[in-house]
């Protein structure tokens, strides 16, 4: 049995927060993302590796 090329394959986790005192002073979702994409990375032991094959 072939799995289709497209098929998600999760392969790490991870979860970010941050907490601000100031409206506006918080970082953009882009940058929230891009944080716990790296985390998971880490997480999976591939770092710069899986994050360049990343979607």
């Amino acid at each position: 049995m072939t799995m289709d090329p497209r098929t998600p394959v999760l392969v790490g986790v991870a979860a970010v927060q941050q907490r601000v005192d100031e409206p506006g002073g918080g970082l953009d979702a882009v940058e929230l993302m891009a944080r716990a994409a790296a985390s998971a990375a880490e997480d999976a032991g591939a770092g710069g590796k899986l994050l360049a094959a990343m979607d």
